[in-house]
């Protein structure tokens, strides 16, 4: 029966997590599609999956605008998250404990996309909370996750992201009343920061670094 109640409530944090994809990502294509023809749209699927296909592999870099950001959320947000959960489930000291101590860890995450790191520490955290109990004995202590890129696009869409997601670990239809995994949802909490250069010298190579603010 315990096995059980740990298979539904990963089984309803995928759940969560694929419908808040659903969800954002079609409301951000109804927007980018709104008084366009359909010619248009054509020539900005192109243009954004033109980059991904071109410069990725010739690992240039370009800017991930509103369509190349929509794009990159349905394709391969899934699988940035998933690497993430598999690299902290096969280092279970990273979690492990947690629940112990009284310090607030902080994850920093640069050129963070839509937040990959963030919904991967919640799905490895859920696993942890769910092997101690039906109930951790006291409240997680905070994860702190600074989510951190260049592209206000991204982080846009990554914020939406996980603030789509922590509404559906909060819903019963998903968690399945199981609390110990809304804890471990609510315990991640997201800073999200714009890089932007400036002008910063590097003391052991001299050259320019970059700098986060806070955007939102």
């Amino acid at each position: 029966m315990e096995g059980t109640a740990k298979l539904i409530g990963r089984d309803a944090l995928t759940r969560a997590f694929s419908e808040s994809i659903i969800q954002v990502s079609g409301a951000e294509l109804e927007r980018l599609c709104d008084n366009c023809s359909g010619e248009e749209v054509a020539q900005n699927i192109h243009r954004a999956l033109r980059n991904f296909g071109q410069d990725l592999r010739q690992g240039t870099s370009f800017e991930y605008g509103d369509w190349e950001s929509v794009l990159y959320l349905l394709w391969y947000q899934p699988r940035r998250v998933q690497s993430v959960y598999q690299l902290l489930k096969a280092w279970p000291a990273a979690l492990n404990g947690l629940s112990d101590r009284d310090e607030c860890p902080v994850v920093v995450d640069f050129a963070c996309g839509a937040g990959a790191m963030a919904f991967g520490a919640a799905l490895a955290l859920a696993d942890v909370v769910l092997n101690l109990a039906p109930v951790p004995p006291k409240p997680l202590p905070v994860i702190n996750v600074w989510s951190m890129d260049s592209s206000p696009a991204m982080l846009q869409l990554g914020r939406k992201l996980w603030d789509c997601f922590a509404r559906m670990t909060d819903n019963d239809e998903y968690v399945n009343s199981l609390h110990a995994l809304s804890s471990a949802c609510k315990a991640i909490k997201v800073r999200w920061l714009s890089i932007e250069a400036h002008n910063v010298s590097d003391p052991f190579t001299g050259k320019s670094g970059q700098l986060g603010r806070p955007c939102f």
